[in-house]
C-alpha cells in the first residue's frame, strides 16, 4: 500500500476524528472524566496545596497536582480506545473501511488528547481567579498549561498503545497507570539519589532526561526549550508508530 498524501489523510482522518468524539460525548464517560478531573483539579489546590495561604499570585500549586490528576485519570479514558476492539473482534471491522492504520491510530489518539485538552481548559476559570486575585506572571502560566497538554499527550499515546495489547479494560489501565508511573518518577530526587553513589554521570543525566515529569517541570518554568518540547512529541509519535506496527500485525492474522 502506498503512503498517501497529506491531503488524502486529512480526507479519511476527519471522519474518523469526528466519529471518535461522537463515540467519546454520547456516551457518559467523556463528561463523567471531565467532572471528576474539573472537581479534582479546583479542590486540590485548596484543601491540599493551601492556594489561598500562600498569598501568592499564580497557579503554582494547580500544575503540582495537574501531573498525578493526568497520571490517574488518563488510563481511565485509554483503556477503553482499543481493549473493547480486541474483546469484541471488531477492528477487523473497522479496517475493512477504506482507511489506513494510521488513520485510525491518529483518530482515536487526538480524539482522546481532545478530551484530556478540554478538560486542562476547562481549569482557565481558575487563572482569571488568580489574575481577579493579583497580577501573576501570565507567561509562566501559559507554559504550564502547555507543559500540561503535552504530557497528557504522551500519557494519551502510551495509554493507547498498552490498550492495544489488551483485551481487558482493567488490565490497560492498571498497565497504563504502572508504565507512566515509572516514566514519570525515573527522574525523582528519589531515584537519582538512589543511583548517584554507583551510577556514572552519564547514565544519571540520562535516566533524569527520560522523565516525563522532568520535562513537565522544566517547561513549567517559564521557558519553553526546543528540546523539552521534541522530547514529548518523540514519546508521542513513538508511541504512535510502536500502535500502528501492532495494529497491522493484528488485522493481518
Amino acid at each position: 500500500m502506498t503512503s498517501p498524501d497529506f491531503g488524502s489523510f486529512l480526507g479519511a482522518f476527519s471522519p474518523l476524528y469526528k466519529r471518535e468524539m461522537r463515540h467519546w460525548f454520547q456516551s457518559p464517560f467523556a463528561v463523567i472524566f471531565l467532572c471528576i478531573f474539573l472537581l479534582a483539579a479546583g479542590a486540590f489546590p485548596i484543601f491540599l496545596g493551601n492556594f489561598f495561604g500562600t498569598a501568592q499570585a499564580n497557579l503554582s500549586q494547580l500544575f503540582v497536582f495537574m501531573p498525578w490528576l493526568l497520571l490517574v485519570l488518563i488510563p481511565a479514558l485509554s483503556m477503553r480506545v482499543w481493549a473493547d476492539e480486541r474483546r469484541s473482534g471488531t477492528i477487523e471491522l473497522l479496517m475493512t473501511l477504506p482507511v489506513t492504520t494510521t488513520q485510525v491510530v491518529f483518530a482515536k489518539f487526538f480524539a482522546v488528547w481532545t478530551v484530556v485538552a478540554i478538560g486542562i481548559l476547562g481549569t482557565f476559570p481558575i487563572w482569571i481567579t488568580v489574575n481577579w486575585l493579583g497580577s501573576p506572571d501570565n507567561g509562566v502560566i501559559m507554559t504550564q498549561y502547555v507543559a500540561a497538554t503535552l504530557l497528557g499527550g504522551a500519557y494519551t499515546a502510551i495509554g493507547c498503545l498498552i490498550s492495544m495489547f489488551c483485551r481487558q479494560q482493567t488490565a490497560a489501565f492498571v498497565s497504563t497507570l504502572a508504565v507512566c508511573f515509572v516514566l514519570t518518577l525515573t527522574g525523582s530526587p528519589l531515584i537519582i539519589s538512589a543511583i548517584s553513589e554507583w551510577a556514572p554521570p552519564a547514565l544519571i543525566a540520562l535516566v533524569a532526561n527520560i522523565s516525563l515529569l522532568h520535562h513537565f517541570q522544566l517547561i513549567g518554568r517559564g521557558v519553553i526549550d526546543v528540546g523539552d518540547m521534541f522530547y514529548y512529541l518523540f514519546v508521542i509519535l513513538f508511541a504512535l508508530a510502536l500502535s500502528i506496527r501492532v495494529l497491522s500485525g493484528v488485522t493481518a492474522k
